[in-house]
């Protein structure tokens, strides 16, 4: 599955359980960010029956804005709050990109089980 744009792209490869995110998403609010959420909970769903496991690589991302971290969000408590949904989800980020820290920071905040890889 994969969602491109002039901007960015949102791919989901299944052979390694990864979505991978590139390029600058400024999308508006979340009717635009709806189908990126989308692809999130059917990789979720894809994975509960394979590996049990999802990574979300941000290395490549280089702009989210609130709408988008809103939508990041909403995908991570969906992840927990559905009891049927036994995965676990690792998110990848850059030391280098202060924004990808905090973001991950936070959303640890809000899920402790969460895995952080910054590198």
């Amino acid at each position: 599955m994969q969602i491109k744009a002039e901007k960015f792209s949102v791919n989901y490869d299944n052979t390694v359980a990864t979505v991978t995110f590139e390029g600058k998403i400024f999308l508006n609010g979340a009717q635009e960010y709806a189908p990126i959420l989308q692809l999130l909970k059917q990789a979720a769903t894809q994975e509960v029956q394979a590996q049990h496991q999802l990574v979300m690589d941000l290395r490549q991302l280089k702009l989210l804005n609130s709408s988008g971290i809103t939508m990041m969000t909403k995908f991570i408590m969906y992840v927990f709050e559905e009891e049927c949904l036994n995965l676990e989800v690792t998110l990848i980020g850059l030391t280098a990109v202060t924004w990808h820290q905090k973001l991950l920071e936070n959303l640890t905040m809000l899920q402790p089980n969460l895995v952080i890889r910054l590198e």
